[in-house]
């Protein structure tokens, strides 16, 4: 199992087409993928689950991911919220 805490760097946080972004992302992983964020753990392939988490700019997400790439899945989703 490997995490990382990264910060949403979108000013108006993670909203529709982010979140759909994101879930084509963990979508392709073959981990376990797990986002951690204002308490709540998320599923990112699930669209609703990440809209509704209401996940705003500058707020802390644990990435979490286990399985036989989680490494490179990992390296994914960091990617994604550094370029978001």
């Amino acid at each position: 199992m490997v995490s990382k805490v990264v910060s949403v760097r979108d000013e108006m946080g993670i909203h529709a087409r982010p979140a759909a972004k994101l879930t084509r992302i963990a979508s392709q992983c073959n981990s376990k993928i797990t986002l951690i964020a204002n308490g709540k753990e998320i599923d990112p392939r699930a669209v609703l689950d990440l809209m509704s988490a209401s996940i705003k700019y500058m707020d802390k997400i644990q990435i979490v991911c286990d399985g036989i790439t989680e490494k490179e899945d990992l390296e994914k989703l960091i990617q994604f919220f550094e370029t978001m």
